[in-house]
Protein backbone atom coordinates (compact mmCIF):
# COMPACT_ATOMS: atom_id res chain seq x y z
CA UNK A 1 0.00 0.00 0.00
CA UNK A 2 1.56 3.43 -0.63
CA UNK A 3 1.71 6.17 1.73
CA UNK A 4 0.42 9.41 1.84
CA UNK A 5 3.42 10.93 0.94
CA UNK A 6 4.23 8.48 -1.91
CA UNK A 7 0.93 9.57 -3.39
CA UNK A 8 1.05 12.94 -3.38
CA UNK A 9 4.85 13.01 -5.08
CA UNK A 10 3.26 11.04 -8.01
CA UNK A 11 0.37 13.02 -8.24
CA UNK A 12 2.88 16.04 -8.49
CA UNK A 13 4.99 14.22 -11.12
CA UNK A 14 1.70 13.03 -12.81
CA UNK A 15 0.62 16.88 -13.15
CA UNK A 16 3.48 18.23 -14.25
CA UNK A 17 4.09 15.78 -17.01
CA UNK A 18 0.49 16.28 -18.10
CA UNK A 19 1.39 19.92 -18.39
CA UNK A 20 4.68 19.10 -20.15
CA UNK A 21 2.95 17.18 -23.10
CA UNK A 22 -0.24 19.62 -23.64
CA UNK A 23 2.57 22.23 -23.97
CA UNK A 24 4.57 20.15 -26.45
CA UNK A 25 1.14 19.03 -28.24
CA UNK A 26 0.19 23.11 -28.67
CA UNK A 27 -3.18 22.23 -26.56
CA UNK A 28 -5.24 25.45 -25.17
CA UNK A 29 -5.96 24.49 -21.33
CA UNK A 30 -9.48 25.33 -21.60
CA UNK A 31 -10.71 23.12 -24.49
CA UNK A 32 -11.15 19.46 -24.08
CA UNK A 33 -8.44 17.02 -24.67
CA UNK A 34 -8.80 14.25 -27.68
CA UNK A 35 -5.99 11.73 -26.10
CA UNK A 36 -5.80 9.68 -29.23
CA UNK A 37 -4.92 12.95 -31.16
CA UNK A 38 -2.64 13.53 -28.26
CA UNK A 39 -0.86 10.16 -28.77
CA UNK A 40 -0.24 9.87 -32.09
CA UNK A 41 1.63 13.74 -31.36
CA UNK A 42 3.53 11.93 -29.12
CA UNK A 43 4.49 9.23 -31.57
CA UNK A 44 2.13 6.60 -30.43
CA UNK A 45 -0.55 4.87 -32.81
CA UNK A 46 -3.50 4.04 -31.34
CA UNK A 47 -5.69 0.66 -32.32
CA UNK A 48 -9.15 -0.09 -31.27
CA UNK A 49 -9.75 -3.82 -30.88
CA UNK A 50 -13.04 -5.76 -29.04
CA UNK A 51 -11.24 -6.64 -25.50
CA UNK A 52 -13.68 -7.98 -23.44
CA UNK A 53 -11.98 -8.20 -20.44
CA UNK A 54 -9.34 -5.67 -21.32
CA UNK A 55 -9.27 -1.72 -20.74
CA UNK A 56 -6.14 -1.16 -23.08
CA UNK A 57 -2.82 -2.50 -23.78
CA UNK A 58 0.75 0.01 -24.37
CA UNK A 59 3.70 -1.81 -25.45
CA UNK A 60 7.03 0.21 -27.04
CA UNK A 61 7.71 -2.14 -29.20
CA UNK A 62 8.59 -2.77 -32.20
CA UNK A 63 6.86 0.85 -31.97
CA UNK A 64 4.92 2.51 -29.94
CA UNK A 65 1.53 1.34 -29.89
CA UNK A 66 -1.64 1.98 -27.72
CA UNK A 67 -4.75 -0.75 -28.03
CA UNK A 68 -8.32 0.39 -26.69
CA UNK A 69 -11.01 -1.70 -25.91
CA UNK A 70 -13.48 -0.82 -28.89
CA UNK A 71 -16.85 -2.12 -26.70
CA UNK A 72 -16.60 0.25 -23.69
CA UNK A 73 -17.85 3.54 -23.21
CA UNK A 74 -16.16 6.68 -25.22
CA UNK A 75 -15.34 7.88 -21.30
CA UNK A 76 -13.79 5.13 -20.66
CA UNK A 77 -11.80 4.83 -24.10
CA UNK A 78 -10.56 8.05 -23.54
CA UNK A 79 -9.40 7.55 -19.69
CA UNK A 80 -7.36 4.49 -20.80
CA UNK A 81 -6.11 5.97 -24.20
CA UNK A 82 -4.58 8.91 -22.03
CA UNK A 83 -3.70 6.18 -19.16
CA UNK A 84 -1.87 4.15 -21.58
CA UNK A 85 0.20 7.36 -22.86
CA UNK A 86 0.62 7.71 -19.03
CA UNK A 87 2.80 4.46 -19.54
CA UNK A 88 4.54 5.36 -22.69
CA UNK A 89 5.29 8.94 -21.51
CA UNK A 90 7.24 8.04 -18.26
CA UNK A 91 8.71 4.43 -19.74
CA UNK A 92 6.66 1.67 -18.01
CA UNK A 93 7.42 -0.76 -20.96
CA UNK A 94 4.88 -3.45 -22.27
CA UNK A 95 1.30 -3.00 -19.87
CA UNK A 96 -1.72 -4.63 -19.66
CA UNK A 97 -4.63 -3.10 -18.20
CA UNK A 98 -7.32 -5.78 -16.99
CA UNK A 99 -11.32 -4.27 -17.02
CA UNK A 100 -11.67 -2.67 -13.35
CA UNK A 101 -14.67 -0.68 -11.90
CA UNK A 102 -13.04 0.85 -9.24
CA UNK A 103 -11.13 4.22 -8.91
CA UNK A 104 -9.12 3.29 -5.76
CA UNK A 105 -5.66 3.22 -5.37
CA UNK A 106 -5.55 1.78 -2.53
CA UNK A 107 -2.12 -0.95 -2.90
CA UNK A 108 -2.35 0.12 -6.21
CA UNK A 109 0.93 -0.25 -8.29
CA UNK A 110 3.12 3.07 -8.35
CA UNK A 111 3.47 2.71 -12.24
CA UNK A 112 -1.03 2.78 -11.97
CA UNK A 113 -1.38 5.03 -9.70
CA UNK A 114 1.10 7.17 -12.01
CA UNK A 115 -0.73 6.55 -14.81
CA UNK A 116 -4.09 7.02 -13.91
CA UNK A 117 -3.11 10.29 -12.32
CA UNK A 118 -1.48 11.58 -15.59
CA UNK A 119 -4.30 10.52 -17.32
CA UNK A 120 -6.76 13.07 -14.75
CA UNK A 121 -4.32 15.94 -15.26
CA UNK A 122 -4.37 15.50 -19.21
CA UNK A 123 -8.06 15.33 -19.80
CA UNK A 124 -9.40 17.12 -16.65
CA UNK A 125 -6.13 19.43 -15.61
CA UNK A 126 -7.28 21.91 -12.53
CA UNK A 127 -7.38 24.95 -14.55
CA UNK A 128 -9.61 23.56 -17.11
CA UNK A 129 -12.18 22.19 -14.13
CA UNK A 130 -12.03 25.26 -12.74
CA UNK A 131 -12.54 27.19 -15.94
CA UNK A 132 -15.70 25.10 -16.84
CA UNK A 133 -17.12 25.33 -13.19
CA UNK A 134 -16.80 29.59 -13.97
CA UNK A 135 -17.92 29.53 -17.51
CA UNK A 136 -21.14 27.79 -15.84
CA UNK A 137 -21.68 29.86 -12.81
CA UNK A 138 -21.56 26.63 -11.13
CA UNK A 139 -20.12 26.24 -7.54
CA UNK A 140 -18.67 22.51 -6.74
CA UNK A 141 -19.97 21.87 -3.37
CA UNK A 142 -23.81 22.57 -5.15
CA UNK A 143 -23.57 21.19 -8.28
CA UNK A 144 -26.42 18.88 -9.25
CA UNK A 145 -26.09 15.45 -11.38
CA UNK A 146 -27.02 16.58 -14.41
CA UNK A 147 -24.37 19.64 -14.27
CA UNK A 148 -21.65 16.58 -13.66
CA UNK A 149 -22.78 14.78 -16.37
CA UNK A 150 -22.99 17.90 -18.84
CA UNK A 151 -19.10 18.65 -17.62
CA UNK A 152 -18.39 14.75 -17.67
CA UNK A 153 -19.74 15.10 -21.86
CA UNK A 154 -17.93 18.28 -22.18
CA UNK A 155 -14.03 16.50 -20.79
CA UNK A 156 -15.12 12.85 -22.75
CA UNK A 157 -14.81 11.43 -19.27
CA UNK A 158 -17.02 9.09 -16.73
CA UNK A 159 -19.40 10.55 -14.54
CA UNK A 160 -17.88 8.92 -11.53
CA UNK A 161 -14.36 9.59 -13.08
CA UNK A 162 -15.19 13.43 -13.01
CA UNK A 163 -17.02 13.19 -9.05
CA UNK A 164 -13.51 11.18 -8.10
CA UNK A 165 -11.40 13.42 -9.56
CA UNK A 166 -13.03 16.72 -8.08
CA UNK A 167 -13.28 14.98 -4.32
CA UNK A 168 -10.16 13.34 -4.50
CA UNK A 169 -7.22 14.51 -6.08
CA UNK A 170 -8.62 18.16 -6.46
CA UNK A 171 -10.40 18.53 -3.64
CA UNK A 172 -13.49 20.95 -4.85
CA UNK A 173 -15.96 18.81 -3.39
CA UNK A 174 -16.44 17.16 0.08
CA UNK A 175 -16.33 13.14 0.25
CA UNK A 176 -20.49 13.90 1.78
CA UNK A 177 -21.10 15.64 -1.96
CA UNK A 178 -19.51 12.92 -3.79
CA UNK A 179 -21.21 10.05 -2.01
CA UNK A 180 -24.75 12.22 -2.83
CA UNK A 181 -23.64 12.56 -6.28
CA UNK A 182 -22.54 9.10 -7.06
CA UNK A 183 -26.10 7.53 -5.69
CA UNK A 184 -27.42 9.37 -8.92
CA UNK A 185 -26.29 7.59 -12.44
CA UNK A 186 -27.81 9.54 -15.19
CA UNK A 187 -27.99 8.28 -18.83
Amino acid sequence: MMDLLTRRNLSLQAAAQAQLVMAKCNIVHNAPIDPVRVAEKRNCEVRFMALPSLEGVYSPYPSPVIVLGSQRPSGRRAFTCAHELGHHEFNHGTRLDEFSDSYSHKGKDPDEFLADMFAAFLLMSQGSIRNALRIRRIQPQEIEPIQIFRLSSFFSVGYSTLIDHMTLTLRLMSQQRRKSLLRIRPK
